[in-house]
């Protein structure tokens, strides 16, 4: 398991054994501040690999897109 520390979001990866794969998923936790609650959330499945490296590294690039698309600023009608 790894654990990174991502634009304020703390990220931990994790590879799961199933047969002879490794399955991707990561649990992502944001601190509460005193205007917003602590938040946390938890993906699995984010893919299948042949090493645990392999599904990590998946799960840490995957995790950090989503951190972006949260962050992401909302189109309104033009």
């Amino acid at each position: 398991m790894e654990q990174v520390l991502y634009r304020g979001w703390k990220i931990r990866t994790i590879s799961v054994v199933e047969g002879n794969e490794y399955v991707a998923a990561a649990l992502l936790e944001r601190p509460g501040t005193a205007h917003d609650e602590r938040r946390r959330y938890a993906f699995s499945s984010l893919g299948r690999h042949r090493s645990p490296v392999d599904a990590e590294f998946q799960a840490l690039s995957w995790a950090k897109r989503w951190v972006e698309s949260r962050e992401a600023p909302e189109v309104g009608p033009a």
